[in-house]
């Protein structure tokens, strides 16, 4: 993983095909793709969404169930603590702590997974999700407060239904937050005949010690938790209020054409955030994004000398392996 040598190809010629900052090869296949992984321990805020934005992950029972187990057996797997979990029917939002800081091991194994049941459920072939899921660093208690908070508002700021706990989805609860387990049974659609996997599954959900140590309490951090979910709830009746949209429904959600496609105007190919710092002071926010932007530009000078045919080139703290 991180600081690994790794032997260079073979030198080539640059390309002659100019990039669309106009200087030649400057922008090779991959460049902007950089890969860090999560320091172990850090909190993560992660949504993945369904590939042509399809209604796949539609809340019916048997993908409710399977979506539980497959968490639960994959975070048991990797050593991941689950605070809020969410799923909609075209995207899903996790925040978790990463403790081993494997998080793209994780996510491949219940991005794969639950492609494999639905694809078997509906049918179909191809991909299911988007190529990686969008990943957040909380870097304060506040910001993965607000994150848990936005996770479980999520159903309302979607429009699907008027009050969170209306959404026949896996939504979790603030609640259930260090008390109660989830998980099930292994899917019958794919993973029933397959002695590969776990016949049941079960993992408690996190309450976050940085929430604690914060707040000072366990009661004054689940207090905060409800009041920010409060204004999260009451952001979005005005904002779906202000669009002029109607709710969808729990019983419409859950009949919706898994295959349809969502028509809600959306920003493709913006720009999306790697960390919040929500909750820091200004210099360490500064601190934050330097440390962000110092690794880019070391990853870039050792793609480029790699690219060059440089043998042994040692990669920044973090990269993950090729």
């Amino acid at each position: 993983m991180a600081n690994a040598k790794v032997v260079a190809p073979p030198k080539r010629q640059p390309s002659k095909r100019k990039s669309k900052s106009g200087s030649a090869g400057s922008k090779r296949k991959g460049r902007g793709k950089r890969r860090q992984i999560v320091k172990p321990g850090q909190y993560v805020f992660a949504s993945v969404r369904v590939s042509h934005r399809r209604y796949l992950l539609r809340p019916t029972r048997p993908t409710k169930e399977a979506f539980k187990y497959i968490l639960a057996a994959m975070a048991q797997k990797w050593g991941v603590e689950i605070y809020a979990a969410c799923v909609m029917s075209n995207h899903y939002h996790l925040v978790l702590r990463d403790v081993r800081g494997v998080q793209p091991d994780f996510f491949r194994d219940v991005n794969r997974m639950l492609a494999q049941f639905l694809k078997a459920q509906y049918g179909i072939s191809g991909n299911v999700f988007r190529n990686k899921p969008n990943r957040v660093v909380l870097h304060h208690a506040a910001a993965v407060a607000d994150k848990i908070a936005y996770t479980l508002a999520n159903p309302v700021s979607a429009a699907a239904v008027r009050f969170p706990h209306e959404w026949p989805g896996f939504r979790t609860r603030i609640e259930d937050m260090g008390t109660t387990s989830f998980g099930g049974d292994r899917p019958e659609h794919f993973f029933g005949k397959r002695k590969t996997q776990p016949k049941d599954a079960a993992t408690r959900l996190g309450f976050p010690d940085c929430l604690d140590s914060f707040y000072g309490s366990r009661e004054v951090a689940v207090a905060a938790l409800e009041r920010s979910l409060e204004q999260h709830v009451h952001r979005a009746h005005a904002a779906v209020k202000a669009k002029g949209w109607k709710y969808l429904g729990a019983d419409r959600a859950q009949k919706v054409n898994p295959l349809k496609q969502a028509k809600s105007w959306e920003v493709f190919d913006a720009l999306v955030p790697a960390f919040a710092t929500l909750g820091l002071t200004k210099d360490d926010a500064i601190a934050v994004k330097l440390e962000y932007i110092a690794f880019q530009l070391r990853y870039d000078e050792c793609r480029e000398r790699f690219l060059a045919g440089e043998q042994g080139v040692l990669w920044p703290a973090g990269t993950w392996a090729m």
